[in-house]
């Protein structure tokens, strides 16, 4: 296994993940260890995603044997795009509320990282620029994440506009609702250069004739969606998000039905990754320290008597409480009246532990 300073790396990842991506171990002080992806970089680092739990991005960049990798979180799981080609390898077509709930939850994401202010609170300016079906991914735990390998690269699933101009959220927007679109369609040619020439349905179809899960008003939102011209656009991620659980929110699965469904499907996926990551060492365990002895017993000679001390830190015994015993009815009836008040009287000023045994 290679080594380099702080990364160990494992492995190549199983097949249909990230060319070239290793798996690896991130050593830290006292024994500790994370999971970690190391890919080869790609081009120049785009400017820093900002911090999102489901944002996938590179958070360190290290060279392994002359290569520059850029350091991702470990997240067991399988791209959008690996998911529809094993549907398609059993001849079926993926489940469309699976489709969906992977574009809805990806755009909610990306919506959250546009918004997000930096430490100042003055906005910071992220756009992903480079969505395709490889950069949405299912976790096996259910939930659904983008990945930003910190560079743009371009794919098929481009906006128009990217030719000739930089990217914004609408051009995100695009990108990611062609992935829907492929998904559900089975359509595998370049977007941009297809909607340039105002292609006729039967070349550029809508998700229902093809799709039999798909209805009229899923296919107004994803058409608008890939609409050639941003201006005419769906205008932001949070609104694609809102509009697809609209049209399709009897069909959506919730995450723990998502992370059933992917274990069965790749289950020797999740063998594989287990094969090849040891367990993960937790943090070492502070060392136990012999208590000091107490004060209160200080020690002795084996030889010294057993002899009971009084420290003067000691506190004062507890008073033992009175109780204080009546004559019983019997003996009152036994009792004159003046043998009996004398009893009562005489009795607070001795300590009974209890009552006697015979009363």
């Amino acid at each position: 296994m290679a080594r380099a300073a702080r990364y160990e790396v494992l492995g190549t990842l199983p097949p249909g993940g990230p060319v070239g991506a290793q798996l690896g171990l991130m050593h830290g002080p006292g024994g500790w260890r994370r999971p970690v992806v190391l890919r080869p970089a790609v081009g120049a680092p785009s400017a820093a995603a900002p911090a999102h739990p489901r944002l996938l991005a590179p958070f360190a960049y290290q060279e392994l044997d002359g290569i520059e990798h850029a350091v991702f979180a470990f997240v067991a799981g399988v791209t959008l795009r690996e998911v529809v080609a094993e549907y398609r390898a059993q001849s079926q077509l993926p489940p469309l509320g699976l489709m969906v709930r992977a574009v809805a939850d990806a755009a909610r994401v990306l919506h959250a990282a546009y918004t997000q202010v930096d430490p100042l609170d003055g906005p910071r300016w992220y756009v992903h620029g480079a969505l395709n079906d490889r950069r949405v991914f299912f976790g096996f735990d259910g939930e659904v994440r983008v990945i930003d390998v910190g560079a743009r690269a371009k794919n098929r699933f481009d906006a128009p506009e990217l030719t000739r101009a930089a990217p914004d959220v609408r051009s995100d927007v695009f990108s990611l609702a062609a992935t829907l679109h492929s998904a559900l369609t089975g359509f595998e040619r370049n977007y941009a250069q297809v909607l340039a020439k105002a292609p006729s349905s039967a070349e550029f179809p809508p998700p229902s004739a093809v799709n039999p899960e798909a209805n009229r008003q899923l296919d107004a939102v994803v058409m608008r969606a890939v609409f050639p011209d941003r201006e005419g656009r769906l205008g932001s991620m949070l609104e694609l998000a809102d509009d697809l659980e609209r049209v399709v929110d009897a069909v959506l699965p919730k995450p723990d039905a998502v992370a059933v469904r992917l274990k069965q499907l790749f289950e020797t996926r999740l063998e594989q990754l287990r094969a090849m990551l040891p367990p993960v060492d937790a943090p070492a365990a502070p060392a136990l320290v012999p208590p000091r002895p107490s004060p209160r017993a200080p020690r002795r000679s084996p030889s010294s008597p057993r002899v009971p001390l009084l420290l003067s830190a000691d506190p004062a015994p507890p008073p033992v409480p009175h109780e204080l015993v009546l004559p019983s009815v019997a003996e009152r009836r036994e009792l004159g009246d003046d043998e009996e008040r004398t009893q009562v009287q005489a009795i607070p000023t001795s300590i009974h532990a209890s009552r006697p045994a015979d009363r």
